[in-house]
């Protein structure tokens, strides 16, 4: 231990703290004394079956046998709790969550995880958060396959995936009401979601199962859950938009456009392109971006889909603004506001007003773009569209700023970054504050210019979003001979 602190650290580590586990890796070192610690460290953490590898042949020295002593001595509705928990992704699980993978009530899963918690086979990290070492959770999982059939564990994975899509579905409609929201296939819930008060709560539910939600993906699609898989993966897309989680975003897309290709479903393959798409835009990948967006045209045109057309056009115009082809970007932006208005979509409407007035501004046509803007404002408003009210304020900001109107502008910059800041919505909040402190130092007020870029670059350094770069350059802007001021 001495010559090796840290592989003994490591191994305390993957023993759980266990005695007995490390018991056992202790009578393997003295058994093999030409093993180094790290030798043991790094089997302990590479096996495929660390049970085998902490089992020295000896019932009374073999960790499951230590095991086997608490888990035989728990009722057996305890023990079907402990064996089917080691069927969720982890890496913790809610009383909610653990209710239905059981088919029972949360009222009665929480006396069951606390009898469990008390046995030592599982542990309250944070309250109402439960969670197995690794080496339960092995244990626990050979048990389930010995002792619960396929169609069982099978049932309480639908279940739990059932309980998750549901309470997902349910907090995105608090987050954007307005969401392309995509009705599941199965018509009876076999799992009750959560309940949530407000926007907040929703939002917070989120935060905390987000690494859960993205683990479901996965074992959704890896176990033939095909279509909890894709609708999960598209339900989390306001979410993970909201709080800059692009890199998520792109994982679970991909794995639910895997899916649609792997089912011969078309219509969620474009949908999921067009996920894709947006993803790869906030990624800085514009060109992959425009070839995803390209593949979901191809397809909605294929399937007589207007609407996924007109969204489709929608995300072409910001892809070509994006690589600086204002006149495409209107062209495309102009094509989804016809195919919107042509189905009667009031919220592609509304929102594709915007875009036209800001693809305007962007070609110097000032009083068109006011024109579009305040309409799709009014219209945003009649229907109560309040992230479409945001990035419209934010395009009446830029637009009265070129006009030379500084009061509406302050005034129209100020309403999108509260209504932003309510949202969560923070990447849309930093865009808000750059085009407010480029006014300001247009108007020569320096000093303020300054605060406003510092907060949008704090935000865009946390997002990890490209734009910050730009940003940083405006707070620190290079000397005549090229290098940075001081």
């Amino acid at each position: 231990i001495a010559t090796e602190p840290q592989a003994a650290d490591d191994i305390v580590k993957a023993c759980g703290r266990l005695p007995l586990a490390l018991a056992v890796v202790g009578a393997r070192a003295a058994i093999h004394p030409g093993f180094s610690l790290r030798t043991l460290a790094d089997e302990l953490q590479v096996s495929r079956d660390r049970l085998d590898t902490l089992s020295c042949g000896d019932a009374a020295t073999d960790v499951r046998a230590a095991f086997s002593w608490s888990y035989q001595a728990l009722p057996e509705e305890h023990a079907r709790l402990f064996r089917l928990l080691t069927l969720h992704p982890g890496p913790d699980i809610s009383a909610p969550a653990a209710a239905s993978l059981i088919g029972t009530t949360v009222r009665r899963v929480r006396w069951l995880l606390a009898d469990l918690t008390g046995a030592h086979l599982i542990t309250e990290r944070r309250p109402g958060r439960y969670e197995l070492h690794d080496l339960l959770r092995d244990y626990g999982n050979e048990l389930a396959h010995t002792f619960d059939s396929e169609v069982d564990r099978r049932s309480a994975i639908q279940r739990m995936l059932d309980h998750y899509l549901r309470t997902a579905d349910a907090a995105t409609m608090l987050l954007n009401p307005h969401w392309e929201r995509m009705t599941p296939d199965a018509d009876e819930p076999s799992a009750d979601p959560d309940e949530f008060p407000d926007h907040a709560a929703a939002l917070n539910w989120f935060t905390t199962e987000r690494p859960v939600l993205l683990a479901a993906v996965k074992q959704a699609a890896a176990e033939g859950f095909e279509s909890y898989a894709w609708h999960l993966a598209w339900t989390l897309i306001p979410f993970l938009d909201l709080r800059g989680h692009w890199a998520d975003w792109e994982f679970t897309q991909r794995i639910a456009l895997a899916v649609a290709q792997r089912t011969g479903d078309r219509l969620r393959a474009a949908h999921s392109h067009r996920g894709l798409a947006r993803a790869c835009l906030f990624l800085d990948r514009n060109d992959d971006a425009l070839n995803h967006l390209r593949q979901a045209m191809q397809l909605y045109r294929e399937l007589d889909d207007r609407v996924g057309l007109a969204s489709t056009h929608r995300n072409l115009g910001h892809v070509f603004e994006l690589r600086g082809d204002r006149g495409q970007a209107l062209h495309h932006a102009s094509a989804a506001l016809d195919l919107y208005r042509m189905v009667g979509d009031r919220v592609g409407e509304a929102r594709t007003l915007n875009a036209v007035g800001w693809c305007l501004a962007q070609i110097g046509d000032y009083e068109q773009a006011l024109a579009y803007c305040q309409k799709a404002l009014a219209l945003q408003q009649e229907i109560n569209h309040r992230f479409a009210q945001a990035d419209t304020w934010d395009s009446l900001g830029y637009v009265h700023h070129q006009l030379g109107n500084s009061q509406q502008a302050i005034a129209c910059y100020h309403q999108a970054v509260t209504i932003y800041r309510e949202l969560g919505e923070r990447l849309g909040e930093a865009h808000s504050l750059v085009r407010y402190a480029d006014m300001l130092r247009d108007a020569g007020d320096l000093a303020a210019a300054r605060s406003a870029w510092q907060r949008a670059l704090d935000t865009l350094d946390e997002l990890g979003h490209p734009d910050a770069a730009r940003v940083r350059a405006k707070l620190c802007p290079a000397a005549p001979d090229g290098r940075p001021r001081a």
